[in-house]
């Protein structure tokens, strides 16, 4: 599944600093893949996974940011979500179980 999310940035946001924050935020993750520079998310790249591509961008002719995620959602959907809640939940390792 390829999803296209946005919304108003405040003026002078980069696709650079985007980058760079959602990269920050991610950084530990092990399901979520921040992409950089002109890469953008495949879903042949994430099918059979649980985890997620995305790519952020700016669009500045309308002023807003944009982000382009990529899933297989067989494998991140209600059911592997549950799996990774639990194993979070009760301690265990976050992809026991899963296919990253």
């Amino acid at each position: 599944m390829l999803t296209t999310i946005s919304f108003p940035l405040k003026k002078g946001i980069t696709q650079g600093m985007l980058e760079k924050e959602y990269g920050k935020f991610y950084e530990s993750s092990v399901a979520v893949r921040v992409l950089q520079g002109e890469a953008l998310p495949e879903t042949k790249r994430v099918a059979g996974r649980h985890g997620a591509e995305m790519a952020v961008r700016v669009d500045e002719w309308t002023g807003r940011g944009l982000v382009i995620v990529a899933i297989d959602n067989l494998g991140k959907g209600a059911a592997g979500q549950a799996v990774h809640c639990f194993n979070l939940r009760h301690g265990l390792d976050e992809a026991e179980g899963l296919n990253w």
